[in-house]
């Protein structure tokens, strides 16, 4: 996945009124702000900030005055009713309110919203979603026989039911106990992961910030990212880049389950690595505060060269996959053993973010990457002997090599720049 492909939602200039003349008041000042796939983003602010109105302005529930609102691609300012209609069809509601049918059964309820898709096998598929919901044996309750955590899932499992690219959810857990609430919120956020949508939740509930990925606030009509959520998206990538050293025991060169688990451990973490890029591009547009956007700015730039790296580091080993056996049981072994520490001390600097390891990867890559070169002219430079297998192959190792130790050098060059003093 690419670090420049749109993201799943899209605001540029949103404003909003209310009233008209010399009783208009503008309650959306010109928001900008990008949901991409995958995350569980928070909206704060008081009463009266205007949580609600900007949550059903991007869910084509109100219409855009001024602006652009973009879903999946699609403008919603200025679309036709028809338009609007099929954009809600992507979009599953989850409110404060369950708002269940109280004659009907769990499994009815969820029917409800699969009868225009699925008629002929709308039971099956409604048994699924609320056995993903936790809810298995309880399709034939009423919501008056469950409990108000439960009527919130059968909700949840209503608006999973076509299979929705976002998640609106208005205070979801305002309700519910603290346990339960923290219990929905969770089962929200194992969703946005599974089916990589975005899940949007307005909420006072601080009881449940933790869960999110980033947390926004509403103040005076401008939506401001917080500090609360910077730290958590540094704590992620250094989790996305402790999964990189498995991509040793997996060479790219060989076939089968190893080649398919290669593939997918790539695939997850490009996503993400995008998701962690477009978060910290909203921290640099959005935030008051120009410290932080100079941290989340370099944080893209960290990642950039994690994505870069890891493509490095897949080269690396398809090249000590096909290298000849001579080559790979002597000067590539001993290169996959130095990139290991190099990547271990890596992930070691990202994990505690201290001054001390930062510096240590730092001496550790700049002294690597002047000895690489001198062995790559000594050994497979054009004086070297003339075995023209082994020195093509010990030279794309070798390259790959340095090019693989000066992104790590990248990398501490950045966090040295995200780091707070």
């Amino acid at each position: 996945m690419s670090l420049t492909s749109p993201p799943l939602i899209s605001v540029r200039g949103l404003r909003h009124t209310f009233g008209e003349g010399a009783f208009a008041r503008e309650v959306l000042h010109g928001i900008d702000v990008d949901f991409a796939p995958g995350e569980i983003a928070m909206i704060m602010g008081h009463s009266g900030s205007g949580k609600t109105t900007f949550l059903t302005l991007m869910s084509a529930l109100r219409e855009t005055q001024a602006g652009s609102v973009r879903l999946d691609g699609r403008e919603l300012r200025g679309a036709s009713a028809a338009e609007l209609t099929d954009v809600r069809r992507s979009i599953g509601f989850v409110f404060q309110r369950h708002n269940l049918l109280g004659a009907l059964t769990a499994r009815q309820n969820v029917q409800m919203a699969l009868l225009l898709d699925q008629p002929e096998n709308s039971t099956e598929a409604a048994d699924a979603l609320l056995a993903r919901v936790g809810l298995a044996g309880h399709e034939h309750k009423r919501p008056h026989e469950l409990s108000v955590g439960q009527q919130q899932r059968v909700a949840i499992a209503r608006a999973l039911a076509r299979r929705p690219r976002v998640i609106m959810a208005d205070e979801p857990t305002a309700s519910l106990d603290a346990e339960t609430g923290r219990e929905v919120i969770q089962l929200m956020q194992s969703l946005a992961r599974t089916d990589r949508c975005a899940v949007l939740i307005v909420t006072h509930d601080a009881r449940i910030l933790d869960v999110a990925d980033r947390i926004l606030e509403l103040d005076d009509g401008h939506l401001v990212a917080t500090d609360v959520a910077f730290e958590r998206m540094l704590d992620e990538t250094a989790a996305q880049f402790a999964e990189l050293p498995r991509v040793f025991e997996l060479p790219a060169g060989r076939d089968g389950a190893e080649a398919a688990e290669l593939a997918e451990l790539r695939r997850r973490f490009a996503a993400a690595t995008e998701t962690l890029n477009v978060r910290a591009s909203d921290h640099v547009r959005m935030h008051l505060r120009a410290e932080l956007a100079r941290r989340a700015d370099a944080l893209q730039q960290l990642l950039g060269a994690m994505r870069a790296f890891e493509g490095v580091l897949a080269e690396f080993c398809a090249q000590l996959a096909g290298a000849p056996e001579e080559l790979r049981r002597g000067v590539g072994d001993a290169l996959r053993q130095s990139l290991e520490t190099v990547v271990l001390t890596t992930g070691d600097a990202l994990r505690t973010r201290t001054a001390e390891d930062i510096a240590i990867l730092r001496g550790i890559t700049s002294d690597r990457s002047d000895v690489m070169k001198r062995v790559r002219d000594a050994q497979f430079g054009a004086a070297a002997p003339a075995d023209e297998e082994r020195r093509a192959a010990g030279f794309a190792l070798t390259n790959d090599f340095a090019r693989a130790i000066y992104l790590l050098g990248q990398i501490a060059r950045f966090l040295e720049l995200v780091r707070t003093e």
